[in-house]
């Protein structure tokens, strides 16, 4: 059994919660276990997932996106947290910390998308995201297409510059789209994230760049296997007795018709 503690230092040593943007909610969200023997990890709690972690017995669920982000203003008892609560499984969240971390879910991405020599999107905390180049240039279609396989996601939205002709890309997992600006001031061609709003693909064409908005779930669907492995060979070094379990009950939580 892993103590509270040195389960709280060793994910702490993998996703330092000093690198999570000030809005987000990461860390120990319910605090319900002194010591850990199995966890399950998911990109979202959902009731399944839940259940999953009450069969399987975990001490500990982790998840990307926060149980609790926005205020709770009330609580009925069919509310996820309040089943949760209910359960008696402590509840963790690693979420930008876990996207900017050096190796975590973003330079992840885009070594998955053949993006090179990845660096931070600047300077500044709060902007999120790396940049780096691709292998050879591609045409957008191509690029999008690449995209689509790798992540097996179908329905990828393109706006912008559609005749520009890729070689620096700039990579911002999840709700990331805001990130072009600060993607156009280190001289990408084109933005991949998983969402983009009506404005940001408005300005995708003005700045002279592609944004490429390939989904939410499929831009960070990645993040459970990376946490996952992490903790097991930083459990196994440590000589920790810990089971790290990846959920089987992970669906997005939308459908593409295409």
């Amino acid at each position: 059994m892993v103590s509270k503690k040195d389960m709280l230092d060793l994910l702490a040593h993998i996703a330092p919660p000093e690198l999570a943007m000030d809005w987000d909610n990461i860390g120990l969200i319910i605090d319900a276990k002194e010591g850990f023997n199995r966890l399950l990890i998911c990109l979202d709690i959902t009731p399944a997932i839940l259940n999953e972690a009450v069969e399987k017995r975990a001490d500990m669920i982790i998840s990307h996106h926060p149980l609790i982000f926005d205020p709770l203003t009330q609580m009925d008892k069919d509310s996820i947290v309040y089943l949760a609560v209910q359960s008696g499984i402590s509840v963790y969240a690693a979420h930008t910390n876990m996207d900017v971390v050096p190796g975590g879910v973003n330079d992840t991405l885009a070594e998955m998308l053949g993006v090179n020599n990845c660096m931070p999107l600047g300077e500044s905390a709060e902007v999120f995201g790396c940049i780096g180049k691709l292998a050879k240039p591609m045409n957008v279609a191509d690029f999008a297409e690449s995209i689509e396989k790798t992540l097996d996601f179908k329905g990828i939205r393109i706006g912008g510059s559609l005749e520009k002709t890729i070689t620096t890309v700039a990579v911002a997992c999840g709700a990331g789209g805001d990130s072009i600006f600060a993607a156009r001031k280190m001289g990408a061609d084109a933005l991949v994230s998983g969402e983009a709003k009506h404005h940001e693909f408005v300005a995708a064409e003005r700045l002279g760049m592609v944004l490429l908005e390939a989904g939410h779930y499929h831009t960070e669907k990645h993040f459970v296997n990376l946490l996952a492995k992490h903790l097991q060979e930083a459990a196994n070094q440590l000589k920790y007795s810990l089971q790290v379990i990846i959920s089987e009950r992970e669906n997005p939580p939308y459908v593409t018709k295409i």
